[in-house]
């Protein structure tokens, strides 16, 4: 992957005598080009760095920057700049050529959708916020593949720090002390908004789905400890961590987390053993017997009955964006190929566009083949394991309105889509590392 890193030019000081921040980070660049494979100095920083950062922007995700006027954005996008230039500062960093030239074509594509389309307005802040996410891709840090499973070590702490806030919700409402609720500490100008925080199970209930506390909502955090579950059974295989995801997840009541695990259950597959398999195939009864005792098939069956109920959530989030994707190739109008203009989605309760259909109705089919073939080479052409890539791309593509929630893409950077894994630690230490 050496030929797919661009150099930056040579960096101008402010200060001769003392480099800006911008200068070191700039050089930093420069030096990871030149010294492809990092020493363990510089992988400790990136494990160090990497793993506050997913702390931080799940502790964060509620947290936005207030623009003025009814403009924000997710703090998520300063705190990984900031990410950026640490990293950049030592090194550790690389503007990554192929997809920058894949991310100027998609660009490109999108700018001339709306030069010619025939909708009479579009959003300029929606264009550039989808601008600035998706130029976070274009940096990817360059590491082995023993580091990258530390990294990944390091990031179960945080999908099990996850599983236990949740869990803990749950006791502190059978104590009769309710559910901390973040929203009265955050100012309303820096509150993310557009989420159902609070949420009751079902309607009329007394029990509050969990959130995690800090999380957007109930399927956030699942989603989370979905990651760290999947993780887990492909990497690691410890029963402790195993047993509070799996408890973690199950009580969350959040059906996207559950629905990405089956997702990605056929690729996990290919990273199992005869014993754990058994032991899975042991497992899932007790599984399905400890959600039956807490209500969540009862539960999981009410909301399958939703996807038949217009207006309803699961109907609304899977369906509708389907459906709105089949009206535009059925039409074959103008529309279809140079979309309806960023940001003239509709908005309303329960509706969750997913980026597919969000981007294939407001920039058109010909910016989607171009932005469809950077997110997917982002995804999977970094040499990250495929059941990474795969478990990042089902939960951005499927399970949120994901294309201009920044929380998505960074999680995606963190946890897959920011690497190059250019060389394996060595033989000797290869057969030591999990699959």
């Amino acid at each position: 992957m050496r030929d797919l890193a661009v150099t930056m030019a040579r960096p101008i000081s402010l200060n001769p005598t003392r480099p800006s921040w911008l200068s070191q980070a700039a050089q930093g660049l420069a030096m990871a080009e030149a010294s492809p494979l990092l020493d363990e100095a510089r992988r400790r920083w990136i494990i160090r760095v990497m793993t506050t950062e997913l702390f931080v922007a799940a502790a964060t995700q509620k947290v936005a920057v207030y623009l003025g006027g009814e403009n924000q954005i997710q703090f998520v996008v300063v705190l990984h700049i900031v990410t950026l230039c640490l990293l950049a500062a030592r090194g550790c960093l690389r503007i990554h050529g192929l997809r920058l030239a894949l991310y100027l074509v998609m660009m490109a594509l999108a700018l001339v959708a709306h030069a010619v389309s025939q909708h009479s307005a579009f959003s300029i802040p929606s264009m550039t916020l989808f601008a600035i996410i998706y130029g976070l891709y274009l940096f990817v840090i360059p590491l082995d593949r023993e580091t990258y499973l530390r990294l990944l070590r390091n990031f179960q702490y945080a999908t099990g720090t996850a599983a236990l806030l949740v869990i803990s919700n749950w006791l502190t409402q059978a104590v009769g002390l309710g559910m901390p609720n973040i929203e009265t500490v955050i100012p309303s100008k820096l509150l993310f908004f557009y989420y159902v925080y609070i949420q009751p199970i079902h309607w009329g209930s007394r029990w509050i789905k969990p959130n995690g506390i800090f999380f957007l909502e109930t399927s956030f955090v699942s989603q989370f400890i979905a990651f760290g579950l999947i993780i887990e059974v492909c990497f690691f295989r410890r029963i402790t961590f195993l047993g509070v995801l799996g408890a973690g997840l199950m009580s969350t009541f959040g059906g996207t987390g559950m629905l990405l695990v089956v997702l990605s259950g056929v690729v996990m597959l290919f990273y199992l053993n005869r014993a754990l398999i058994a032991a899975l195939v042991v497992a899932l009864p007790l599984a399905v017997g400890g959600a039956y005792g807490i209500g969540l098939l009862d539960n999981m069956a009410k909301r399958s009955d939703e996807f038949s109920q217009n207006g309803s959530s699961a109907n609304q989030r899977f369906l509708a964006p389907i459906q709105t994707i089949n009206e535009a190739i059925e039409g074959r109008s103008f529309k279809y190929f140079f979309g309806i203009g960023a940001g003239n989605m509709p908005r309303a309760m329960n509706i969750a566009w997913n980026p597919t259909s969000k981007f294939f109705r407001e920039y058109g089919m010909i910016a989607f083949v171009g932005w469809f073939i950077f997110i997917a080479y982002c995804y999977f052409g970094g040499g990250v394991p495929f059941v990474m890539g795969w478990m990042m791309f089902m939960q951005y593509h499927l399970l949120n309105g994901s294309l201009l929630v920044p929380l998505i893409s960074v999680y995606s950077i963190i946890f897959a889509a920011g690497y190059v894994v250019i060389q394996d630690a060595g033989p000797a230490r290869r057969r030591t590392l999990p699959r």
